[in-house]
């Protein structure tokens, strides 16, 4: 009783029951003579498993005898409302309708392409002509004094010299809230950090050495890089499933392309006098 409750607490079962009650009144006050149709609903063990599945995963135990019995009422009410919505038409020009069955289509178009596995030649060739998108990226790590938004070139100097000659960073600078040390990080972390364009300025800087200064969004900082990865191409063995991934989804692309054009040759458009003229 109480999985009951809940079933009906369900928004699509609400649909179908008012669904049941809007074609009942039509039927009471149409004239129309009843659309020929098949009244033969046939329930499955196939269909009876799938429910007695769906229950388990969404319940996380087996359904009772009950409880199926319940479920497979809704499936059949389910499939009276579609029949009787089909046979009034009602699935006509429905944007929600022709959307899902496009997507379907598309689904159907793409499964051929993942269907045939690139062959090892192709999948070689695609990560030679793609090897930029592949390549690992340059990381850097480094410490920075920050020097302020507009120090003087004594001042800049004179902590230059102080860092070329031992002296400890964290005893030179400004007050800042910016790290002191930033670990190996890609530019994309670096510049979200000290602004746009901070780790193109400082990747040429030489290893293990103090220069500068070196604007960010935030004023002037001297720079010593402590680490660096230079970018690398990885083996295409190492990145087999990516390629192949990246493969098949330009595949299934052309693929639906090409079945797409193949099927409009299929019919003629027909445009209001004047449009596409």
């Amino acid at each position: 009783m109480i999985l009951l409750k809940r079933v009906l607490r369900e928004p699509l079962i609400q649909f179908l029951v008012l669904g049941a009650l809007v074609f009942g009144l039509y039927g009471l006050v149409s004239d129309a003579p009843e659309p020929v149709q098949n009244n033969e609903i046939v329930i499955t063990q196939d269909t009876i498993e799938q429910a007695r599945a769906r229950f388990a995963a969404t319940w996380q135990r087996q359904a009772t005898e009950q409880e199926l019995d319940t479920l497979i009422d809704a499936l059949i009410v389910q499939e009276i409302l579609v029949r009787e919505a089909e046979a009034l038409s009602l699935d006509q020009n429905d944007t929600v309708i022709r959307q899902r069955l496009v997507q379907k289509m598309t689904f159907l178009l793409d499964a051929a392409a993942a269907a045939q596995p690139p062959a090892q030649e192709e999948l070689q060739r695609f990560f030679d002509e793609n090897a930029d998108t592949y390549r690992a990226p340059a990381q850097l790590a480094f410490d920075q004094v920050y020097l302020g938004t507009s120090p003087d070139n004594a001042a800049i100097s004179g902590t230059l010299s102080a860092l070329r000659t031992g002296a400890a960073p964290q005893d030179l600078g400004e007050s800042t809230l910016l790290p002191a040390q930033v670990p190996l990080s890609q530019y994309r972390t670096v510049d979200a950090t000290f602004g746009n364009g901070f780790f193109n300025q400082i990747e040429g800087l030489e290893d293990d050495n103090w220069s500068g200064p070196i604007q960010s969004g935030y004023g002037l900082h001297l720079v010593r890089i402590t680490d660096r990865v230079v970018p690398a191409l990885p083996d295409l063995e190492q990145i087999s499933d990516r390629v192949a991934e990246d493969l098949n989804r330009l595949r299934a692309q052309d693929l639906q392309q090409q079945q797409i054009d193949r099927l409009r040759d299929r019919y003629v458009v027909v445009f209001p006098k004047g449009e596409n003229e």
